[in-house]
């Protein structure tokens, strides 16, 4: 009786660690892509200013050509 109820309790402890193994893995994987996601942005967004700023630049150069 002792034997089965300690063969069941270590079987529900390794249970436990391979699922907590397991949310591990997910949330290393959920923060990779989390991490690739944010850089992707980042560096739309960066491009988007880029952009902005290269309009702005060219429209002020295009009015002070028109004031001269």
């Amino acid at each position: 009786m002792v034997a089965e109820r300690q063969a069941a309790v270590d079987v529900a402890v390794a249970s436990l660690h391979a699922a907590h193994r397991d949310v591990r893995v997910l949330e290393r994987l959920r923060d990779r892509l989390r991490d690739a996601w944010m850089l992707a942005e980042r560096r739309r967004e960066q491009k988007e200013l880029d952009w902005l700023g290269s309009v702005r630049h060219a429209l002020r150069a295009a009015s002070q050509e028109n004031v001269t």
